[in-house]
C-alpha cells in the first residue's frame, strides 16, 4: 500500500520484445524504450490516467511509441467494521452439559485455500451465545473486497485443543452491511458430515444472528485531492541575526559557492519536489521575510540581500517550469 504526498516516489517502466524464450532475464532482450515518471503524476492526471512517450526516441516524445499508466487506488482497507453476533440452539457436543460456543471468520484467498481472520471468545455452557463485538478492518476482514467470500465456523471449545466442530455458514461484507438497517440477517450453521448422515432428517446445527453491524468508511488522501482539495505551498524563512552572517560557514544561511545550497534551499526543495504535483495551478512557494528589529531583519542589509539573492536564483532554477526526462515541472515562483 503506497503513502501519497509524504515520500517523492519514483517509477521506470521499461518495455522488451522478448526474444530470447530461455532467459527469464530482461536485460537479456531486447530493449524497445522506458518511460519515467513519479507516483502523483499518475494519481493527479485526469482520469488517474498517465500518457507518456517512450524514451529514446527519434526526434520528437512519442515518435517510438507511448505507454499509458492507469492509478487505482486500493481504497476500503482502512474501513472499520463493528459486528455482534448471537447463536440459537446450537448443537450440543458435550455428554454433561451444553456446548461452550465460540466462533471463527476466515477469507477465501484467490487459490481457493482460506485465511483465519479472527477468533471469538468462548461462551461456556450456552446453546443461545451472545458473542462480544468483533471490531476489525476491511484490510484484515476482506482484504478490502466486499463481495468475497467469508467462512464462519462454530466450535465447542475444549480445554485441550480438540474443539469440536458444530458447523459452517458462508456469506460477505455486502450481504451483512444489509443489517446496518433494520433488515435482521440469519444463517443456518450447517455441518455436512451430520446432514449426510441424517439424509432428508436434517435441518441444521443452529443459527446465528447478525445482531448489529456499524461500517466507517475511512476517507483517504487521494479522495480529498479527486474533490476538490486546493493546496499551495508557503515557505516562511526567519531572517533572524541568530543565525549568523551568510558569509560565515557556521551560519544557516551559508553560501558555499562549490556547492550551491544551504540547509534551508535543501529543505524547501525535498519539500517542493513531492508537493509540486498536487499543488492547484502554479506551484508557488512565497518566501517571506519576518520582520525583525535586528540588523539581519533590515531588508536594506548586506547580509539580508545575498541571501534573498542565492535563495531566489536557487529555488527559481530548481522549479522553474521546465521539461526534463519526459517531465514538466510546474512554475515555481519565488517572492521575497
Amino acid at each position: 500500500m503506497v503513502s501519497f504526498c509524504v515520500l517523492l516516489q519514483s517509477l521506470r517502466f521499461a518495455i522488451y520484445d522478448w526474444d530470447d524464450k530461455t532467459s527469464d532475464d530482461p536485460f537479456d532482450q531486447e530493449a524497445l524504450g522506458t518511460v519515467e515518471c513519479t507516483l502523483a503524476e499518475i494519481v493527479t492526471a485526469r482520469g488517474s490516467k498517465l500518457t507518456r512517450g517512450l524514451s529514446p526516441y527519434r526526434r520528437e516524445p512519442g515518435d517510438a511509441g507511448v505507454i499509458n499508466v492507469y492509478g487505482e487506488e486500493k481504497a476500503g482497507l482502512a474501513d472499520k467494521i463493528i459486528f455482534e453476533l448471537t447463536g440459537s440452539n446450537l448443537d450440543k457436543k458435550d455428554m454433561f452439559s451444553e456446548s461452550d460456543p465460540f466462533f471463527t471468520v476466515s477469507r477465501e484467498n484467490p487459490d481457493g485455500s482460506d485465511t483465519l481472520v479472527y477468533r471469538s471468545e468462548y461462551i461456556k455452557d450456552d446453546p443461545n451465545p451472545e458473542w462480544e463485538p468483533c471490531n476489525i478492518t476491511s484490510g484484515k476482514l476482506c482484504n478490502g473486497d466486499w463481495n468475497r467470500k467469508l467462512k464462519f465456523e462454530i466450535f465447542d471449545y475444549d480445554s485441550d485443543g480438540n474443539h469440536d466442530f458444530i458447523g459452517e455458514y458462508e456469506t460477505t461484507l455486502e450481504e451483512m452491511s444489509a443489517g446496518e438497517g433494520f433488515q435482521i440477517l440469519q444463517w443456518d450453521v450447517i455441518n455436512k458430515e451430520k446432514k449426510e448422515r441424517k439424509k432428508g432428517q436434517y435441518e441444521n446445527s443452529g443459527t446465528v444472528i447478525l445482531k448489529s453491524i456499524q461500517i466507517d468508511q475511512d476517507t483517504t488522501f487521494l479522495d480529498f485531492v479527486r474533490g476538490g482539495l486546493r493546496m499551495h505551498l508557503i515557505v516562511a524563512v526567519d531572517f533572524t541575526v541568530s543565525n549568523g552572517d551568510p558569509g560565515n560557514s557556521d551560519s544557516l544561511h551559508y553560501y558555499d559557492r562549490d556547492r550551491p545550497e544551504n540547509p534551508y534551499t535543501m529543505a524547501i526543495k525535498s519539500v517542493g519536489d513531492i508537493f509540486q504535483d498536487y499543488d492547484y495551478g502554479e506551484f508557488n512557494c512565497e518566501l517571506m521575510a519576518l520582520e525583525k528589529a535586528s540588523s539581519f531583519g533590515d531588508k536594506s542589509t548586506s547580509s539580508y540581500q545575498t541571501f534573498k539573492s542565492l535563495l531566489s536564483s536557487i529555488l527559481l532554477s530548481r522549479f522553474s517550469e521546465h521539461t526534463e526526462g519526459g517531465r514538466t515541472s510546474k512554475l515555481f515562483n519565488v517572492v521575497v
